[in-house]
């Protein structure tokens, strides 16, 4: 919502910030509350607007739907709308890449990192790309109904796009939210269809929050590339 300084910036994604961790903790609290799980996105979906680039705000606010649509019980839809959030982020770190790439080119600015940190991000995507296909391996296998097998097959694809584009920034925040992301998501297919996991709850909102809230406040900031 046009140009606004970097203190207002500041101070929008930190309240915003603050909001979301309380409701991710309300969630946690043992309160008959419909639709909790979909409060902390929604906070950030709101506020998204004034720090966040297109893209970002309807990934916010297609996770926030997500979340929705899976207190309501729809798996599919829930899985169809987080599927849209995570294309949305593929197309941010694409566009970002580029923008970067030709601002780069055209003043010699350069916000790469080293190349140590560099093959430190791509082993340990490797490795979660590795136990990511595992993963969907045996969920595919041990789904029996054709449309939730496509979607899940069609969403762990996406997933692992994702998880390449953010490792392509090279840079360790956007890194560790994509790998929150397939291990909660890791978590969720297997205690659906494979076998129960203890602590489900706390193994798939922790990280899927954790998650969020480092997307959001990463890419609130906005380098010298994007003004």
């Amino acid at each position: 919502m046009g140009n606004i300084t970097t203190t207002h910036r500041t101070r929008i994604t930190l309240s915003a910030a603050i909001i979301f961790i309380m409701l991710a903790v309300l969630y946690f609290v043992p309160a008959d509350i419909p639709y909790k799980i979909a409060f902390p996105l929604t906070i950030l979906t709101i506020m998204s607007p004034w720090v966040l680039p297109w893209q970002m705000c309807l990934a916010m606010l297609f996770s926030a739907a997500g979340d929705a649509a899976g207190a309501y019980g729809n798996f599919i839809l829930q899985t169809g709308l987080f599927a849209a959030a995570q294309l949305m982020l593929i197309v941010y770190f694409i566009s970002r890449a580029i923008r970067e790439r030709l601002y780069s080119s055209s003043s010699g600015y350069s916000s790469r990192n080293g190349s140590g940190q560099f093959i430190f991000l791509f082993l340990l995507t490797a490795i979660t790309v590795a136990i990511l296909t595992f993963a969907t391996v045996s969920v595919s296998s041990a789904v029996q109904d054709l449309v939730t097998k496509t979607a899940v097959s069609v969403y762990a694809a996406i997933l692992l796009t994702m998880m390449w584009t953010a490792i392509a920034q090279k840079d360790i925040m956007f890194a560790i939210a994509a790998i929150l992301f397939v291990f909660s998501d890791f978590v969720i297919g297997w205690n659906r269809f494979l076998s129960p996991i203890a602590g489900e709850r706390y193994l798939i909102m922790i990280p899927y929050y954790l998650a969020q809230l480092i997307l959001f406040i990463r890419s609130s900031i906005r380098p010298q590339v994007y003004r």
